[in-house]
This record gives structure tokens, C-alpha cells and sequence, in this order.
């Protein structure tokens, strides 16, 4: 039996408790009996995620330095530096290879209480620190195929939770000692090592310089194996020298997992590829040869220009003796699914505000997101932040859908990684493209691409600039909006081949609602300042994709607002097909009235013309006869939204006489307008500049 004295850190050292264990049991075990033991203070933590240190501090001499730091319970103590303590986290090891003959009178084991848990807007992301979704899928696959000594490729965009996946596989391997033998390995002769090719990795420079650098940085991460001497001359041989079965420091076969791997691609000229390409051919080497060298497998992490270097360096007439991946040992990073949002968001309902309305709010930022696993941080830290610095914290749908036009959009701006894309739009390098826009190969063999996720897509559609456009030399007043003459000169230059080509037409025919909406709000925002060039209005879209009868549809709102003096605009823009949905539309647009207290248009584009005349009150003079309707029609059972007025109108673009496209706008109070359509293609440029949108 052996018999170990604890304290919780940050309480006083009189306040030690004893946890008994058998020879046999290993470090698993004794977190499994300190959340036993400290039921409530671990009550929402997993006794896999309890983080404890090796110390050796007397509790007998209250004179110990030690003893006094630890008696004067500062928040700020650094366990390692001042108190000589050492991180234990390999759950197989035995207690007694920690512990031989604890001495009594001794703190042996210091416990770290739970941390209050963040979103992570930017980052890895750690169980003990964060709200946290375990990715067991991928940490499941990698680890079988690392086992299996394959050399393994994990790849993503920027933010997708590649990092936090490999710092869950490694967490794997020093938590699932059992799991490991009965793959047919001895976790204790099995070494598993974690590098982060970082900006000290000197791409682009010598190969002594390269080498020295990949060389420095193992050895910070395993000194005892990784150790050469740095003053003298640095080569592929002194790498592959750590995995040599002669080399005495080398008796364990090694796992290596390389995050940030894609740093290796950040200089393209001859001399550096030639210098990557022997560093890749020696990981494959090393791996390979198993007479020679320990290195068991091996995983490289990174963007897809890790895959396209180490696919270019496959083709016939390459140089390289890299072999290919095959399919199973190359691995995308995935999104989190709906449910996993909702997850995320119960962790931090259970912790924050239990009244949080999760199941609304996550359904509602997965529809912005589309799983996007930077953004989900990115919104779950702005939801936090209200919490921190906000007499009006974030509860319900409503108060998240007031801030999700301006304020959060603000937010994801000042995030560099989403600041840097903005404004090197038109200079975007391949990687940064890949994490904006998502490919589909279509049946005739060309691509369709599209912004990754909405909330991007809101960001970028408010940077598109259109140079030519038809403004009336009979400008109205310009210091005050008249919606209803603007509403007209949008539609006057509206792209038709937009809104009616084959791409943009859904299965049905007819016009792509979203196509509508993005095309509407382009060309909206860049006539408002041609047109009031004084009034300070930004006009801030809000692109999100939601489920309809079961298929996912994509959607945007739009609103104009300057922030308090001038009057709001909302623009509910929808192509309405049937009655059930025009009615449904009418009640979205007076609930986003109510959020955002502002006069409110509902524009419908209207595929049938048979329906330019119903306004939503007047259904038994029209026959819709639509059998694929299949929307579920919104509730309005409590009446919440009798007495909240919206201006309705139907557009009707059709070609005349002549063939020249017009457009006709159709009040519900009687008034219309024939207006011309220009027709024109876009030339379109992205604005660059960031501007706050307040």
C-alpha cells in the first residue's frame, strides 16, 4: 500500500488529504480516487482531465520556502519554477515509479482545482482550460492508423482543430496504457514525442541552418533523446541519428507528431524545396527502414499545402523517392456537427447562466458557422465576453440575434486570422483560399466553389465593389434615404444573368433565393454611397444556411443602420413560391423588426407572376398549386407579432416587347413602378480597407 499526501492548489498546506494505492495501480488511479475524494470540487471536471504535480514539500517545517509559498495561497504561484514540481500525465505509469518510498511529513502530489473554461476564438483547445468536445472520431482513426506504423497526414484550413486534435491524440497515448497493449505494444517502450514547426524553423535558410533548426527544436521536447552537440555542423545524418538503434539514447521505438507542418511550404524557390524534399525523404527513411532505426510512424499536420508539396513531389520525373499516401493515412480535419455545438454550448449553460437558451442560440450559430470550428470559438467567446464586461449578458435568441449583424461581425474582424483575409481578398495565397472557399466538382467535370461558411460570407459580400453602376441624374433629397425610390434603383441594376443563369437557378427553375440576396445586397450597398454619400449608413449582412423540410438552404438579412441618429432599415429578401411560404416570410420579417427595431421590407422576387398580387391576407383569390412545398409554417401561437407592420412588395422581372428586361415592384397598398433593367455583368473588386461596422 502506499500512501500519498495531497493538497488542492491555492489552499493552505494544513489542508492535506491521504490517498491510498496498491503497488500495482498507476497514475489513472490515483486521479480516479482525488475525484473520489473531492467529489464536489471535481463535480463537472473528468478524472482524466484532473491535472496533478509531483512536489516533495514538508509539511512539518513551516520555516520551508516552499511550505511559505505554498501557506501564502497567491494565485500566481509557477508550480515547476518555485516549487520544483513535475507535470505527471502518462496514466499508465505505476504509482510506485513516481512514488518508490514516499517519505511522511511530505506534500507529495499537488492538485490543480478546475479552471473556469473559455471558448477558444483562435488556438489549440484543452479539456482543462475550454469547453471542449472531445474529437473521438479522428483521435480514433489517427491512433489506429499510427499503431499500425503508417505515415500519417491530417490536414485542414487555418482554425479547423487540427492542433487540438493532435494534442488529443497525444493525450491518448499517455492515458490508454491498456488500449496500447492490446494492440501489442508496451506503452513503457513506446515513446511518443509532440514538435510544433514554429517560426524557429528556419525554412528558406543553409541546410546546416534548416537541420540545426528541426535539431533544436526536438531536443526541446525530449532532451534526453533528442541531445547532439549544436556547435558543431548540423546534417540530415545528425537527425536521423536520434532514431539509430546503435545510438544509446535511442532504445525506445518513437511516435512523432508534427504540428504546423505546412510551415515547411511557406518558401517555394529550387533551393529550399530541394532541402524540404531530403527532410521528408529521411522521415520516410527512418520510418522504412526498421533494421536500422526506431521510428515507429509518424504524423504530419498542417494546411493542404503540406499534401499538395508532398503530392508535387510524386509525379512522374520527380526526383523524390517519397512514396504515396495511400487514401486510409490521409485525413481532413472535420467541422463540428450541430450536436456538438449544442454540446459546447450545455458545458457552458452548466457553468454560466442555466436559463442560457442553448438548443436556439447553438442551432443559430451553427447556421452562421456551418461548424467552422474557429468561428464556434469565435462566437462562444463573444457570448462569454458579455457575461464578463455586460450588465446585459447574452440568454436568449433574440438577445444574440441583436448582436450577431454588427457587433460580432466587429468581433471576427479583429481576429487576425479572419482581419488578414479581408484585406488580402484579392491577393489571397492557395492555403488561405481553401479555408474561405469550399469545392464541389459538378457532372461536367468544372468546380463550384463558395465561401466556406456564412458568417465569412457576410464579411467578404461587404467588401465587394462595383464600379458601374446606373445612377439617375435626378437625384431625390440626399440628406434623408427615401427606401422606396432606392428599393427601385436596386432593382434597375440588378445582374439578370445573376439571378437567371443556369448556376443560380435552383432544381426547380426558378431563381436561387440566396443568389437573390447576395446579388440584392452588393449592388444596395454600393449604390447607398453613390447615392447618399453624406448619411453615415453601413448596410450589414448576415448570411446564414438553416434546415427547411429537410434540406439545407441558405439564406442572408440584411439591415442599414448608422448606429443611433438615422432611422433603421431591415430587408427581408425572399423568392416566394406559395402561399405557406410567403406567410412564413412575412412573420420572419416581424420578428427581425422587433430585434432590431427598424422600419421593415419584405422583397420577394416572384417566380409566379400569378402570384404578384397576394400579400399574405388575400389567399383565397389565388391557387398556387405548389405539391413541393413542404415548409413548416413558423408558430405564431401567442400573437407576438399582431401590430408589428411590414412594408410588403413583389418584384416581378420578365423581358418586354423588345426583349429589354424590366422589373415591376408591387405594393400591398396599391402603388407600383415599372422600372428598366440594365442587365449588366458586375466587374468586381473587394474593398480591402477595415472599417468597424458600428
Amino acid at each position: 500500500m502506499t500512501s500519498l499526501t495531497c493538497l488542492l492548489h491555492g489552499e493552505h498546506p494544513n489542508k492535506t488529504f491521504t490517498i491510498r494505492l496498491q503497488s500495482y495501480e498507476e497514475l489513472s488511479d490515483l486521479k480516479l480516487a482525488i475525484k473520489n475524494r473531492k467529489e464536489q470540487t471535481f463535480i463537472n471536471t473528468e478524472d482524466t482531465e484532473i491535472v496533478v504535480w509531483r512536489v516533495e514539500i514538508s509539511t512539518t517545517n513551516e520555516d520551508d520556502a516552499k511550505y511559505k509559498l505554498l501557506a501564502s495561497q497567491q494565485a500566481d504561484i509557477n508550480i515547476q519554477e518555485q516549487l520544483g514540481g513535475e507535470l505527471l500525465s502518462k496514466g499508465g505509469t505505476l504509482i510506485t515509479a513516481y512514488w518508490p518510498q514516499p517519505q511522511r511529513g511530505t506534500i507529495h502530489v499537488l492538485v490543480e482545482p478546475p479552471r473556469e473554461r473559455r471558448f477558444a476564438s483562435a488556438n489549440e483547445v484543452y479539456p482543462d482550460f475550454n469547453f471542449y468536445v472531445e474529437p473521438e472520431a479522428e483521435v480514433k482513426k489517427v491512433v489506429e492508423l499510427l499503431l499500425e506504423r503508417k505515415f500519417t497526414l491530417l490536414f485542414g484550413h487555418r482554425q479547423s482543430g487540427k492542433s487540438t486534435t493532435c494534442h488529443a491524440i497525444l493525450r491518448w497515448f499517455y492515458t490508454h496504457s491498456e488500449q496500447i497493449r492490446e494492440a501489442g505494444f508496451d506503452p513503457q517502450e513506446l515513446e511518443i514525442y509532440f514538435v510544433t514547426f514554429d517560426a524557429n524553423i528556419l525554412v528558406g535558410s543553409r541546410r546546416d541552418m534548416f537541420w540545426k533548426s528541426v535539431c533544436e527544436k526536438f531536443k526541446l521536447v525530449g532532451n534526453a533523446r533528442f541531445n547532439f552537440d549544436n556547435n558543431q555542423q548540423s546534417s540530415g545524418n545528425t537527425f536521423m541519428r536520434f532514431f539509430a538503434k546503435d545510438n544509446p539514447l535511442a532504445q525506445s521505438q518513437a511516435i512523432i507528431i508534427i504540428d504546423e507542418a505546412s510551415r515547411l511550404t511557406s518558401n517555394d524557390d529550387e533551393a529550399t524545396m530541394a532541402i524540404i524534399t531530403e527532410f521528408i525523404d529521411s522521415l520516410w527513411t527512418l520510418k522504412g527502414d526498421r533494421d536500422n532505426f526506431r521510428l515507429h510512424s509518424l504524423l504530419l499536420c498542417g494546411t493542404a499545402s503540406i499534401r499538395d508539396l508532398l503530392l508535387a513531389r510524386q509525379r512522374p520525373g520527380s526526383m523524390s523517392s517519397i512514396s504515396p499516401f495511400s487514401e486510409e493515412a490521409s485525413l481532413t480535419s472535420s467541422r463540428f456537427t450541430e450536436a456538438e455545438v449544442r454540446a459546447l454550448f450545455t458545458q457552458f449553460a452548466d457553468t454560466n447562466n442555466m436559463a442560457f437558451d442553448i438548443v436556439n442560440i447553438a442551432a443559430d450559430i451553427f447556421d452562421l458557422t456551418l461548424g467552422h470550428k474557429g468561428l464556434v470559438g469565435a462566437c462562444g467567446d463573444y457570448i462569454q465576453n458579455t457575461y464578463d464586461h455586460n450588465n446585459t449578458p447574452i440568454v436568449t435568441l433574440d438577445d444574440w440575434k441583436r448582436h450577431t449583424p454588427v457587433k460580432l461581425l466587429n468581433r471576427i474582424l479583429q481576429l487576425s486570422t479572419y482581419e488578414s483575409i479581408v484585406r488580402n481578398l484579392n491577393t489571397l495565397t492557395p492555403s488561405r483560399r481553401r479555408m474561405i472557399f469550399a469545392k464541389r466538382e459538378l457532372d461536367n467535370g468544372r468546380w463550384e466553389t463558395e465561401i466556406g461558411a456564412p458568417i465569412l460570407r457576410s464579411l467578404i459580400i461587404s467588401t465587394i465593389i462595383l464600379p458601374d453602376l446606373s445612377i439617375p441624374n435626378d437625384l431625390p433629397d440626399t440628406t434623408t434615404l427615401d427606401p422606396r425610390w432606392f428599393l427601385a434603383r436596386t432593382i434597375e441594376n440588378l445582374c439578370v444573368r445573376n439571378l437567371y443563369s443556369g448556376p443560380t437557378l435552383n432544381a426547380n427553375a426558378q431563381p436561387s433565393e440566396y443568389a437573390f440576396q447576395s446579388e440584392f445586397s452588393t449592388v444596395f450597398k454600393n449604390m447607398l454611397g453613390h447615392v447618399y454619400p453624406t448619411l453615415r449608413y453601413r448596410v450589414l449582412v448576415e448570411a446564414k444556411e438553416h434546415m427547411e423540410g429537410g434540406t439545407r438552404r441558405q439564406r442572408l438579412d440584411l439591415l442599414i443602420r448608422d448606429g443611433a441618429v438615422l432611422p433603421a432599415y431591415g430587408f427581408e429578401l425572399v423568392v416566394s413560391a406559395s402561399k405557406k411560404n410567403f406567410k412564413n416570410h412575412i412573420k420572419r420579417s416581424k420578428s427581425y423588426k422587433k430585434i432590431h427595431d427598424c422600419t421593415m421590407f419584405m422583397v420577394n422576387l416572384c417566380p409566379k407572376p400569378t402570384l404578384s398580387s397576394y400579400f399574405g391576407n388575400n389567399g383565397e383569390q389565388f391557387e398556387d398549386n405548389d405539391d413541393e412545398e413542404n415548409e413548416e409554417e413558423v408558430n405564431d401561437e401567442h400573437g407576438e407579432y399582431d401590430g408589428v407592420s411590414v412594408t410588403l412588395v413583389n418584384v416581378v422581372i420578365k423581358q418586354n416587347a423588345q426583349e429589354a428586361w424590366q422589373g415591376e415592384l408591387k405594393y400591398e397598398d396599391g402603388n407600383s413602378e415599372v422600372v428598366s433593367i440594365n442587365g449588366s455583368e458586375w466587374n468586381m473588386f473587394f474593398n480591402t480597407t477595415i472599417i468597424n461596422v458600428v
